[in-house]
């Protein structure tokens, strides 16, 4: 039997936490960056996971959850998952109120979609691009606030402005018959002080 819900935390204080939670939803872990403070929740960013028939979801199926500590004291989570005849394996570190993502899948024949797809929440206050092409996104509501800058460390970043999305999407291949594709990206927390001057992306 799965567990409803884990999570990796990044900050804690009080009763205030900051976490990457997942969340056992259909047949798959989804995750979610949130703000939890006095029993009230705080949505940043969520992933889009797909149908249990599709197989080339929109973020990648992952079906078994494995979170330990790792060798400089810090946690993980590793995952692994499967869609059709399509696996993939994902290892996430936190460190430094960092969040370290190395996606890879394993499939046969051209792909339809690979990438990571998250749903930006309605909490969302401004979405601006740093030149280095790297996104920050600034979220508030009732219990709090944070920032959180987005950075494709090898894959590519593209923000949907009209469904409210973030895709992270691995670099194109050429091999068209056996398809192994890797794609990494951090997820940083921003000091709202140095987020509160960003502008709006238009």
């Amino acid at each position: 039997m799965q567990p409803d819900s884990a999570w990796l935390e990044l900050r804690s204080q009080g009763s205030s936490s900051i976490r990457l939670c997942f969340v056992w939803c259909g047949d798959r872990y989804a995750h979610r960056f949130e703000l939890n403070k006095d029993g009230q929740s705080l949505i940043g960013i969520q992933s889009l996971e797909g149908a249990d028939h599709e197989a080339w979801p929109s973020s990648p199926a992952l079906q078994q959850l494995n979170l330990q500590t790792n060798g400089s004291g810090g946690s993980c989570a590793l995952l692994l998952g499967m869609a059709g005849k399509n696996h993939w394996s994902a290892s996430i570190e936190a460190r430094a109120e960092s969040l370290m993502f190395d996606i890879a899948c394993r499939a046969q024949g051209p792909a339809l979609w690979l990438g990571s797809s998250y749903q930006i929440n309605s909490s969302c206050r401004r979405v601006s691009e740093h030149p280095d092409g790297s996104y920050q996104l600034v979220f508030g509501g009732d219990c709090g606030q944070f920032a959180v800058r987005i950075v494709a460390d090898r894959a590519v970043l593209a923000y949907d402005q009209q469904h409210g999305r973030i895709n992270v999407l691995p670099r194109p291949t050429d091999d068209q018959q056996t398809i192994s594709a890797r794609w990494s990206y951090t997820m940083q927390l921003v000091p709202f002080d140095d987020a509160a001057g960003e502008g709006a992306r238009p």
